[in-house]
């Protein structure tokens, strides 16, 4: 990251108290895995190889009922899905390699809630929850949801609830017929996209 940014020291502020594997499921498309080229130390190699391709498409009710079950659009394509905790570690060891030379540390405990540009002295503020004060010359958020970052930078305003909600997860493969039951089950490949619909 650091020779991306063209700065000598990168510090990654988490607000978790400890990496663990929770969180739901992302795609990554061609424009991820090109990013994920840019930072080199192997991150577009190692990520693509823990994702999964899509190669049919389930819809399913909560009785078990199948509405739609037919190869995806997404099959044989860039795209993959991974939790997203096997993401977030495929990061952090790339960046723990690169802390020992130099370049990139991450702190966890640390939730931004607010920041000032100082344009004269050509830096940025960070405010923590826990009352540390950073300054920085860069700031990259990638804060979530409901993004500090975002607020204060797009002011587009909050998420707006559409009254749908979609939750994304990855299993074992070997639980994956404890939900649906789909004939044979060896001709689904390596990803399924299961959605259940109430």
């Amino acid at each position: 990251l650091h020779h991306i940014t063209g700065l000598s020291k990168v510090v990654v502020y988490e607000r978790a108290s400890a990496f663990r594997p929770i969180g739901a499921a992302l795609g990554l498309n061609t424009l991820a895995y090109d990013t994920l080229k840019e930072f080199g130390m192997d991150l577009h190699d190692r990520v693509r190889s823990i994702g999964s391709n899509p190669q049919r498409h389930v819809l399913q009710r909560p009785s078990g009922e199948i509405i739609y079950d037919d190869e995806s659009f997404l099959a044989n394509t860039d795209f993959n899905w991974l939790a997203w905790y096997n993401l977030q570690t495929a990061l952090r060891v790339a960046a723990e390699g690169d802390a020992d030379n130099g370049g990139i540390s991450i702190q966890l405990n640390s939730k931004l809630v607010d920041f000032e540009e100082d344009e004269e002295a050509g830096i940025v503020r960070l405010h923590f929850d826990n009352g540390k004060v950073v300054h920085t010359r860069m700031l990259i958020g990638a804060d979530g949801y409901n993004s500090i970052v975002r607020g204060k930078t797009v002011d587009d305003g909050k998420p707006i609830f559409t009254g749908t909600m979609t939750w994304r997860g990855v299993m074992d493969r070997s639980h994956f017929n404890k939900i649906v039951k789909i004939e044979p089950f060896k001709s689904i490949g390596d990803g399924v996209n299961l959605s259940i619909v109430g």
